[in-house]
């Protein structure tokens, strides 16, 4: 069984100088990888851990998104957030071309 492979973040700019150290090229995961472990010449492109999709002791049971994460619950009270799609005026917000002569 062939040992797991020691991925690489190697920039295209960088490839060559990588080959040369001895990286080796995945085809089917387009990705570099370093054949075996120690290889002193390969360090420097040492892949970095996945960012993890949750964190530990996360709550995620409000809901999901960006939004949802974002936005605390005490911000709109007890109820949700108005989103009927239909368009509201804000007061004070009136431009003075509305029919208004007095604003010319």
């Amino acid at each position: 069984m062939p040992a797991e492979r020691i991925w690489l973040d190697v920039p295209y700019a960088e490839k060559d100088l990588a080959k040369a150290e001895g990286a080796r090229w995945d085809a089917r995961a387009r990705r570099w990888y370093a054949p075996r472990p120690g290889m002193a010449g390969l360090e420097r492109w040492a892949a970095r851990p996945d960012i993890p999709t949750s964190l530990p002791g996360e709550d995620r049971s409000l809901g999901s998104g960006l939004f949802v994460d974002l936005v605390p619950t005490v911000c709109c009270g007890s109820r949700p957030p108005h989103r009927s799609g239909a368009a509201t005026r804000v007061p004070g917000s009136e431009r003075p071309d509305d029919g208004d002569e007095t604003h010319q």
